[in-house]
């Protein structure tokens, strides 16, 4: 696997993190803003990310025996 996807894909949840405490600190979060904001970022964020690395991971031979 490439070291740039895998940078790439923990600087992503890094920035998510930074926006998320920002957020914090601007906007007062009640337990439905937090529930909602947690809900988006496992159900879509996440798994976006996950493909992101996947589709631009170089796929060969010895990959695919493993």
């Amino acid at each position: 696997m490439e070291i740039s996807v895998v940078i790439f894909s923990i600087a992503m949840m890094a920035i998510m993190i930074a926006i998320g405490c920002l957020l914090a600190r601007k906007v007062p979060f009640t337990a439905e803003r937090r529930e909602l904001l947690i809900a988006i970022i496992v159900n879509v964020a996440m798994p976006c990310i996950i493909l992101n690395s996947i589709f631009h991971t170089k796929m060969d031979q010895q990959i695919m025996m493993v």
